[in-house]
């Protein structure tokens, strides 16, 4: 049976660590290997804390002295997003379950008594936090794009008019004087705002 648990535990995607009341990790799977960079026997026996960023590294020590009551481990049966770290110190977005293994982890019959273990699945959300970062960013590009359209559509419909009429005026205006020559740089000015419009699209 323990070896059937302990298979299915290592094949599955997210990061499946236990510990004891006192943070002292007891299972890593491979895909917590994975997540971290620690091998598996660098991890037994360790603090759980040793694997979260601060402040999340003291939130956890000081639920763990509460015993994760209510008031202190209000984590238990949730799902948080908080900042892990790896064996060579980087930080990175971490998703975190946790819940408690009940009465099915006894201490030796001659102790008479139950001990606390927890079991934290973990999930490094990295990936996913780029992907959203690229998507939002793409969809600010699109709305700048869209507005950027927009604006240049309805600036070309105005210089229509402007030039259209500009030019009619030009062909009934005296061949010389100043009327002539002002309706001339009307009609320069809005070939150089129609360019910089086509620079825009």
């Amino acid at each position: 049976r323990e070896e059937t648990t302990r298979a299915i535990i290592d094949t599955v995607f997210d990061g499946i660590v236990t510990f004891d009341s006192h943070g002292n990790i007891e299972t890593f799977n491979r895909a917590a290997q994975e997540i971290f960079g620690y091998a598996a026997e660098e991890a037994r026996g360790q603090n759980v804390t040793q694997l979260l960023a601060p402040p999340f590294d003291g939130e956890y020590r000081d639920a763990l002295a509460a015993g994760f009551t209510t008031a202190n481990g209000g984590d238990l049966g949730a799902i948080r997003e908080i900042t892990g770290r790896r064996k060579d110190g980087t930080e990175f977005p971490l998703e975190i379950a946790l819940s408690e293994l009940g009465g099915s982890w006894p201490l030796p019959e001659r102790r008479r008594a139950q001990r606390q273990l927890f079991l934290g699945t973990v999930r490094d959300v990295s990936t996913q936090k780029e992907l959203t970062h690229q998507l939002q960013q793409a969809q600010k590009m699109e709305a700048i794009g869209t507005l950027a359209g927009g604006i240049a559509h309805d600036f070309n419909n105005i210089l229509s008019i402007i030039l259209g009429y500009s030019s009619l005026a030009l062909e009934g205006a005296a061949r010389e004087g100043e009327g002539r020559e002002n309706l001339e740089m009307v009609v320069q000015a809005g070939c150089r705002a129609r360019d910089l419009v086509d620079q825009i699209l």
